[in-house]
């Protein structure tokens, strides 16, 4: 087959599964946007893991990407793609030789990725990419703490890419939970005043300081004392593994909603199954230098209320944004949604299609963006390395 042959590293387990992390998704989009290129002859997806097979749950089989062990390729590869799995270095060192060109695509938050483990978890961590690309690719909501650092280590220039996202993963999870009755998508109609208010839902991961939900909850209360018929309930996802903590416990427990028995605490559920099966109206976000998220693209897909701190988002789609940690902020936001009439969530809807239509893997300027970074063709990746 002519065209590039382009290898993106996976991590593969038995229990892998598409919404056990956001780096499963990452390669997804990635190898979709790459599929698109015609350029581009061959996608492999490079085996880092201990499984040898592509688990059911993880959902690549969709993909057209073959999983293959790195050492079975080295003659092959075109481009190497470090992304959800370090590989052998060795190996990169060989495939280098032969004139390969790889890349470090760091999709996380690298520097609490790096700090936060050495300094609070010994036992914990991320393994750092190879230390010889010839490019590192980041995305916006990285750059900012991450870019020098990153640049310095691994001494390889960083690029910033784009964000992609396609709903094809949320939509087959949506169209299993709409099986058993209700639907995913805001109704202004259905969820109305009489109700008692919306049933607000905290998706933040909780497992750093990046995205958790400390922000987001102060920003339910505020809303919750000053109009307490707009929110009838708060649910904290992720978060049932702190509950008995005693610094937590306490910070939740001086809040309006907590002592009015309005608020639960859960562990890990989907966004679809979420909105629909436990009837959320509301998505409240926080993050901390990690302004581009798929939690928003999945809220905006139903066209679901989405109070968010984002300053890359606030300048491309809808939603209601407050600034950095101002949780009064966020409250006046949820109350400013809650007062909007019916006829604007229509114009909302269709902003926030247009705007994920952008982020689409096949999206013209998406693909663009990510050819202009390959070899234009095979044989001309020794030129590229030269010229770089």
């Amino acid at each position: 087959m002519s065209g590039l042959c382009v290898g993106v590293s996976v991590h593969v387990t038995e229990d892998a599964h598409v919404w056990s992390s956001g780096i499963h998704q990452n390669v997804a989009f990635l190898v979709m946007c790459l599929r698109a290129m015609p350029q581009v002859g061959r996608v492999l997806l490079l085996n880092g893991g201990s499984c040898q097979r592509l688990p059911e749950a993880l959902e690549f089989d969709r993909l057209g990407a073959e999983l293959v062990q790195p050492q079975a390729v080295t003659h092959e590869v075109d481009v190497v793609i470090e992304m959800a799995s370090k590989l052998p270095q060795a190996w990169i060192r060989r495939v280098k030789a032969r004139g390969a060109w790889v890349v470090a695509f760091l999709v996380g938050h690298s520097f609490t990725g790096m700090i936060e483990p050495a300094l609070f978890d010994p036992q914990r961590g991320i393994g750092l990419v190879n230390m010889e690309p010839d490019e590192v690719w980041m995305m916006h909501k990285d750059l900012h703490s991450s870019r020098s650092l990153v640049q310095t280590l691994l001494r390889a220039p960083v690029v910033e890419m784009p964000h992609l996202w396609a709903p094809s993963f949320l939509q087959r999870q949506i169209d299993l939970v709409e099986r058993g009755g209700g639907r995913f998508g805001f109704n202004p109609r259905k969820r109305a005043r009489a109700d008692n208010g919306w049933a607000a839902a905290i998706f933040e991961p909780n497992i750093g300081v990046v995205k958790s939900c400390f922000v987001p909850m102060l920003g339910c209360d505020a809303a919750y004392r000053e109009q307490p018929w707009t929110l009838r309930h708060m649910m904290v996802l992720n978060s049932v593994h702190m509950k008995d903590h005693p610094t937590f416990n306490r910070y939740a427990t001086v809040l309006d909603l907590v002592r009015d028995h309005r608020a639960s605490f859960e562990p890990r559920v989907t966004v679809p199954e979420t909105m629909v099966r436990l009837a959320r109206d509301l998505v409240v976000s926080h993050q901390w230098e990690n302004d581009q998220n798929y939690l928003y693209y999945d809220a905006l897909y139903g066209g679901y209320p989405l109070v968010h701190n984002s300053p890359w988002l606030q300048q491309r789609a809808p939603g209601f944004y407050y600034p950095d940690f101002s949780a009064s902020e966020a409250g006046r936001q949820i109350l400013a949604a809650w007062s909007k009439p019916e006829e604007f969530w229509k114009d909302y809807r269709r902003d926030a299609q247009a705007f994920l239509r952008g982020l689409h893997p096949e999206h013209e300027s998406n693909v663009r963006a990510f050819l202009q970074r390959l070899p234009l063709r095979r044989g001309q990746v020794m030129a590229t390395r030269s010229a770089a």
